[in-house]
């Protein structure tokens, strides 16, 4: 066998794509909510382009609301979230930048709003006693 002319790739020490980024942003409204509600985010490609939509589900009904989606290119950086409401936050270039914008949508009174409103149309019914 010959030679490969491909240098080798190593898994160890290389930088974390979108994905995992934005899982790990926004992962935790599962604890925040006792399980209630969770992150999801789904990638798909576009050409030479990867959209990531990141949406709240409530696993116990299969309800699923889009938060937002996130358009890169294989490099996570730079980056583009576009919001239900039409706003666009463009050429965000790092992961800091990207928390930061994420943390001030997950605090705003819209997503507020959804959180509250799926917590409350989708609590546990309590069984009828007897």
């Amino acid at each position: 066998m010959s030679e490969s002319l491909w240098p080798e790739f190593p898994t160890e020490g290389k930088p974390r794509g979108m994905g995992p980024i934005l899982y790990a942003a926004g992962s935790d409204i599962a604890d925040v909510t006792r399980g209630a509600i969770q992150f999801q985010v789904k990638q798909y490609t576009d050409g030479d382009k990867v959209q990531y939509d990141c949406s709240l589900t409530v696993p116990r009904v299969g309800y699923q609301a889009l938060l937002f989606r996130v358009i890169s290119g294989v490099a996570p950086f730079p980056a583009m979230i576009v919001f239900p409401n039409g706003q666009v936050a463009s050429n965000i270039q790092n992961e800091a930048t990207l928390r930061e914008v994420l943390k001030q949508h997950f605090h705003s009174n819209e997503v507020r709003d959804t959180v509250q409103n799926l917590l409350s149309t989708f609590a546990a019914v309590p069984e009828p006693a007897g």
